[in-house]
């Protein structure tokens, strides 16, 4: 039970903090694009250079990996309330 539930955060954590590493310079042009909409991509990378990737991303990668956790501590819970597990 107890390896289990640790097992289920590790897996959540990681797989919340991979998201937000791979999807957070995608919201950062979206945002940016929303707001500015004459400033194209290629101008948004020469004026940003290496803040472009990582503008944000401390915030996003703990929002993310808390809500994850909490997504699958819940469906797990649920699936034992249901006897059924993440395979079927």
């Amino acid at each position: 039970m107890k390896n289990e539930v640790l097992n289920v955060i590790q897996a959540s954590l990681c797989s919340g903090l991979t998201t937000a590493l791979l999807t957070n310079s995608m919201e950062v042009i979206v945002i940016r694009r929303q707001n500015e909409s004459t400033e194209r991509v290629r101008d948004m990378y020469y004026n940003e250079r290496g803040k472009m990737f990582t503008k944000g991303l401390g915030v996003r990668m703990l929002n993310t990996g808390i809500y994850s956790c909490f997504f699958y501590l819940l469906i797990n819970r649920y699936g034992r309330f249901f006897n059924t597990t993440f395979e079927e």
